[in-house]
């Protein structure tokens, strides 16, 4: 690496261990020498490591003793040329150093942010292997990954978060076992620690059925729903939100059954119609967390709204008041009916009438929120008797004077918060075959889709040309649209963008 001799030479000198240079004169070296570090190679990083050994790196760090301006100067220099150096080496060819290893168990103990983060990025290494990611899980490491869960700075100890449930997914028996006591003085820390150890928990368990029978029987996940009852609302927010993590999986869905946590978030969304603050963000979540529950295919959706009424309890929602509480509900709707099991379930309910006709009655912003749920249930796709409730949903909104020119009209109102749903709702309308025979049958909207005058905004051009794509592609379009489909080719080869000339306005708009 010639082009840095000249710098490496000036760093061998500034970091040699009896260098009387100032730390002034130390950035100034190692600022220079890395700027010519770019992608460095294992067989450069050796070179320069047989020129200047690691350890008259780290040995820099023994030397700050201070947060004052230009150690922390040093530091975050040092961090970056110590990072862009290991960068090649695996976990493994790290850990043959003995200097690598003091350095990792310090680093991960050290009060510097910079440090903590760099010791924790050549710990990330040993995610590339199992027996590696084993080595780690087993030794001395692994206890300070875990005890930087605590640290200050947010952004390592959420890095410190990542890695440990990666390792720990792997071998969960290092964490809830091997560590436990380590897992539980960090919940007495503060509440900001105890929820990222939460989180920890949370997706370790979640990672396979025997991790989470493990995190159970170790007694992790009892105190997590015992803050769903808390008595300040933050922490209560938080332990619902982390509850929906709990959820995706079989075992944690019996976990919450079993515990009777489903019954109390159920009786929660059915409390009385309130305006109170706390009340209406609970309530909130909490229908956010059955939504999640629905939208999941991999769960069976019917036997919880059967058990738990959530589809009663979701149209008194409807008729809310509170428009947030109103808005999340309809939103709900929509995850439920976002697959064919659940779409299926909603049509055979009270809940889909009333669904419209909050529909047909409402406007603005609401309206849009209602509009995104419609074109989640069009937008399945499947077998014929998919395509057979899509098309039910479709007749039901029941636009006038029909349903894709009262769709039409919507797009042109100047509200950007409307008119993406309704392009959303185009084009899953246009994904289906009834759907492309509908539009064929409508050269109203037909000639709007493929008028560039009647839309100025890029995003409504880009939404405009996608869903002439996606009618373009489809299977018998030349025979579905006739002439029409020689306009579409002649529309998507000109691109999303193009602005035809006044003259050629005037006869396309014709």
């Amino acid at each position: 690496m010639p082009s840095t001799t000249s710098p490496l030479e000036r760093v061998a000198r500034a970091i040699a261990p009896d260098s009387a240079t100032t730390t002034r004169q130390k950035i100034e070296s190692l600022a220079a020498f890395n700027s010519v570090l770019h992608d460095v190679n294992l067989d450069q990083a050796q070179s320069i490591f047989s020129a200047v050994p690691l350890a008259n790196f780290y040995l820099v760090f023994g030397s700050l003793d201070s947060e004052d301006n230009e150690e922390q100067q040093l530091s975050n220099i040092m961090c970056e040329v110590i990072s862009k150096l290991l960068r090649p080496f695996s976990y493994d060819m790290i850990m043959q150093d003995e200097n690598n290893q003091n350095f990792l168990s310090q680093g991960l103990n050290h009060f510097s942010p910079e440090i903590r983060q760099l010791s924790l990025e050549q710990v990330a290494k040993c995610l590339d292997a199992s027996s590696t990611m084993h080595q780690v899980a087993t030794s001395p490491i692994f206890p300070f990954v875990l005890t930087t869960i605590a640290f200050r700075d947010t952004g390592v100890a959420s890095r410190a978060v990542d890695i440990a449930a990666k390792i720990a997914s792997n071998e969960p028996e290092c964490l809830f076992v091997n560590n436990a006591s380590i897992l539980r003085g960090l919940q007495g820390t503060s509440d900001a620690v105890r929820f990222r150890v939460y989180d920890l928990i949370i997706r370790v368990a979640g990672s396979s059925d025997d991790a989470f029978r493990l995190a159970e029987s170790s007694g992790f996940l009892g105190p997590i729903l015992d803050e769903v009852n808390s008595d300040d609302i933050l922490v209560q927010l938080n332990a619902i939100e982390m509850l929906k993590e709990v959820a995706i999986t079989p075992c944690g869905l019996d976990f919450l059954e079993r515990s009777g946590v489903l019954q109390t978030l159920a009786s929660q969304i059915g409390n009385s119609e309130t305006n109170d603050t706390i009340t209406i963000l609970v309530k909130s979540l909490i229908l956010k967390f059955f939504g999640k529950l629905g939208e999941n295919e991999a769960i069976q959706f019917e036997p919880i709204q059967s058990k738990y009424q959530v589809f009663d309890k979701l149209q008194q929602c409807l008729d809310d008041t509170n428009k947030e509480i109103l808005t999340v509900a309809i939103a709900v709707v929509g995850l439920i009916g976002s697959h064919a099991a659940g779409l299926a379930l909603l049509l055979d309910s009270p809940l889909m009438s009333k669904f419209m006709e909050g529909y047909q009655a409402s406007s603005g912003d609401v309206k849009a929120v209602y509009i995104q749920s419609l074109s989640k249930f069009i937008g399945i796709s499947g077998d014929p008797a998919v395509e057979q409730m899509t098309r039910q949903v479709y007749q039901t909104i029941n636009g006038a004077p029909s349903t894709l020119e009262s769709l039409m009209q919507t797009a042109t109102q100047p509200l950007e918060e409307i008119r993406v749903p309704i392009f959303a709702l185009m084009q899953a309308i246009a994904s289906h075959t009834w759907g492309r025979e509908e539009m064929a049958r409508a050269p109203t909207f037909l000639g709007y889709l493929l008028d560039r005058s009647t839309e100025h905004t890029p995003l409504g051009q880009k939404w405009k040309f996608g869903i002439v794509q996606t009618l373009v592609s489809a299977e018998n379009s030349r025979q579905i649209f006739g002439q029409h489909y020689t306009l579409m080719l002649q529309f998507i080869r000109q691109g999303p963008y193009y602005r035809p000339t006044e003259a050629a306005a005037i006869m396309e708009s014709a």
